[in-house]
């Protein structure tokens, strides 16, 4: 189960998943996961640094020129603009990034024993293009 990049790369940040949806959502899915398999045991995953991809990309043509067919405009529309509002909005994108990590861990943390948090581990992973 995938969750997270879906819920932040809208269009604009208002369309980003709401944090108390997106911690619904989880529950949600945690909850089918319980019905079906009572006893499997679940990784929850930190969702990755987005905006680590925006700092390693914004330099590279080829990179800029994929972002401007709508990939992820919430965070990657206008990649080399230093304007307020654009690094403001970069900001908000990854603040709800950390909450939606937040509550992965809340989420697994409810969910028992049987939920292994990678305690931010693939938030961490620092990677290249």
């Amino acid at each position: 189960m995938l969750v997270g990049a879906n819920d932040a790369c809208r269009g604009v940040i208002d369309d980003m998943t709401a944090v108390p949806a997106f911690r619904a959502a989880v529950d949600a899915g945690l909850a089918a996961v319980e019905r079906r398999a009572r006893d499997a045991i679940v990784l929850v995953a930190s969702i990755p640094d987005l905006h680590r991809l925006w700092e390693i990309g914004r330099g590279e043509n080829r990179v800029v020129r994929a972002w401007a067919r709508g990939v992820c405009p919430a965070l990657l529309a206008d990649p080399r603009s230093e304007a307020d509002a654009d690094a403001n909005r970069r900001a908000v994108f990854a603040d709800r990034i950390d909450a939606y990590n937040r509550k992965l861990a809340a989420a697994c943390k409810a969910y028992g024993r049987r939920c292994r948090w990678d305690g931010g581990a693939v938030h961490r992973v620092r990677f290249t293009l």
